[in-house]
Parts: C-alpha cells; sequence; structure tokens
C-alpha cells in the first residue's frame, strides 16, 4: 500500500514538473508583465548576473547578486 502511495505521488510531481518546460521565449528583456505575456521583449540586450563580494554587500547594502549589461547604453530604471 505505502508503494502505491509513492508511486502516485511521484507520478503526480513529475507531471506538474513538466508542464512548466513548453514556455519558450525569445531572449531579451522583458520590462513589464504584458510583454512577458505576448512573449515580446522591449530590448534586445543581454542581463549578465555577478556575486557580489562580501566587501561591497557590507559598504553598500543589497542582494548577493548584481546584473550588468554588456551594452552600456541601456539603462534598465
Amino acid at each position: 500500500m505505502k508503494r502505491r502511495l509513492l508511486f502516485i505521488v511521484a507520478t503526480a510531481l513529475s507531471c506538474v514538473s513538466f508542464a512548466q518546460n513548453k514556455m519558450n521565449y525569445p531572449q531579451g528583456i522583458y520590462m513589464n508583465l504584458e510583454e512577458v505575456n505576448n512573449h515580446t521583449p522591449s530590448k534586445d540586450s543581454m542581463l549578465n548576473w555577478e556575486k557580489r563580494t562580501q566587501g561591497t554587500i557590507k559598504m553598500w547594502g543589497g542582494n548577493d547578486y548584481e546584473l550588468t549589461c554588456d551594452d552600456h547604453s541601456e539603462s534598465f530604471e
């Protein structure tokens, strides 16, 4: 009985995890929810994330990661 219950739970969880793999979005930067729903990014630049050092986190505060862009002409504020 325990094996059947474990099998049913494992099957249900695997179906849920495969359901999210079907979303394919074009690469780019999405600035709002409408662009995400329409699959149309407003900017074509690629963002990179860099792990910040403990010194910069203590000095300036904020998150563990910092977003940077190769194209310095873009403003994301």
